[in-house]
């Protein structure tokens, strides 16, 4: 698998593989911003269940006199606004991304099929006497979509994953490590 990635790679335009790493971006972008939209819930879910944190010596109620409210109901509707905030933009960071990545997929697919088709054609006339024309209308058509839809995309998507569970996981690691790696190897022995 990972040769056959290689030699797609190897088959990228200059240009081809600038696109790629600009999408390795923003794969890390739509995993950050996932991880903060999902971070952001807990928070504010501990904040709206238990308002008297405001009075305490924390986060909150530095964020609380820092800000000048005078009515802890109005922190807590900002900062549901705010979390609502953060997710639609993960939602849109990632709906953006997800897009582009299957753009990019099928832009590849089209170029593979116009350049296996410039090819064929270059042949001399003895490649296309002696040839089966189905075979290459096949090879041109259907492989290439086969490759694409089959290969490139799901790698792409696979590495978007893998950005994502990397971050919750290292996330989860800063929250609470104990917890963490104990879960990590009662997971791993199972």
């Amino acid at each position: 698998m990972i040769q056959t990635l290689k030699e797609l790679y190897d088959v990228l335009t200059s240009r081809q593989r600038l696109e790629l790493l600009r999408l390795q971006f923003l794969v890390i972008l739509m995993a950050f911003a996932e991880v903060s939209g999902v971070a952001s819930i807990g928070p504010f879910l501990s904040l709206a269940s238990n308002p008297d944190q405001l009075d305490g010596n924390n986060p909150f109620s530095f964020l609380f006199s820092f800000i000048g409210l005078s009515n802890s109901d109005d922190f807590i509707f900002y900062a549901g606004l705010l979390v609502l905030f953060i997710l639609c933009v993960a939602t849109l960071i990632s709906t953006f991304t997800v897009r582009y990545l299957l753009h990019y997929a099928q832009r590849l697919g089209a170029n593979f099929s116009s350049s296996l088709y410039e090819h064929y054609m270059s042949q001399p006339w003895l490649f296309h006497a002696g040839g089966n024309s189905s075979k290459l209308m096949n090879n041109i058509t259907t492989e290439c979509s086969r490759v694409t839809q089959g290969i490139i995309y799901p790698v792409m998507i696979m590495n978007a994953k893998i950005a994502l569970a990397s971050c919750i996981i290292i996330l989860l690691i800063v929250m609470n490590p104990m917890i963490t790696l104990s879960g990590f190897f009662i997971f791993a022995i199972i």
